[in-house]
């Protein structure tokens, strides 16, 4: 369709049968994905020039006869750094519903301060490795030819700024809101949530985790 989302679509299905409880169920299921942008990614370094042509988005639809559920979630990328989803489950026989909603935001470094870092990482470099070795005089270029830029030809690389971690956020219809924060930590990952109950006042927080990952490798 000209001026529409252009992706792929999927449908599928799935039998069961258990002999312990002697019952049976099928599924069935259909995803539309968008398919990424085939243009190579610009050279211009700005973080509006890496956004896609269009949107990329998920849309996925369930239902299960025998059980009368039926869950349908939209997600999108609303902007480079942003995430959000959508989701509804009801049930037909019980007339049972929940609305979910969640979102990620990635956190990313200043660009400002990523480039003072690397620049004096350079700089400090450049000072070991001139006070260690001496100039040698044949190194030198002669009158008439052009000596080597001090200075990268590609230019600076994009100011998008590193990703030092994520937030995600989800809050539901039956007064569920979850909070967690994932990041690193030197050679660490670290993810912190919450989960809280507004309809219960006494206590609100219903449960805390903290989980750490260590790993070992270069920087």
């Amino acid at each position: 369709m000209e001026g529409g989302l252009k992706g792929r679509l999927s449908a599928g299905a799935e039998l069961y049968f258990s002999l312990k409880e002697k019952s049976a169920g099928v599924s069935t299921g259909i995803r539309f994905t968008t398919l990424p942008d085939a243009s190579p990614p610009s050279t211009s370094g700005t973080p509006d020039s890496n956004i896609p042509a269009q949107t990329p988005t998920t849309l996925t639809a369930t239902f299960n006869p025998m059980m009368g559920h039926i869950s349908a979630a939209y997600a999108a990328r609303a902007s480079r750094d942003l995430a959000l989803c959508s989701r509804f489950d009801f049930n037909i026989y019980s007339y049972e519903s929940e609305w979910t909603m969640g979102a990620e935001w990635w956190l990313r470094r200043a660009a400002g301060r990523r480039l003072t870092t690397d620049i004096q990482k350079e700089e400090t470099e450049n000072d070991n490795s001139n006070s260690s070795e001496p100039v040698a005089l044949n190194d030198i270029s002669p009158p008439g030819q052009d000596a080597p830029s001090p200075f990268p030809s590609n230019g600076i690389p994009g100011l998008g700024g590193d990703v030092t971690g994520v937030v995600k956020a989800r809050i539901s219809t039956s007064s569920d809101v979850s909070l967690m924060w994932e990041g690193r930590i030197r050679n660490m990952l670290v993810s912190l949530g919450v989960v809280s109950d507004l309809s219960n006042r006494s206590k609100p927080i219903k449960s805390i985790g903290l989980e750490l990952a260590y790993f070992s490798g270069p920087e």
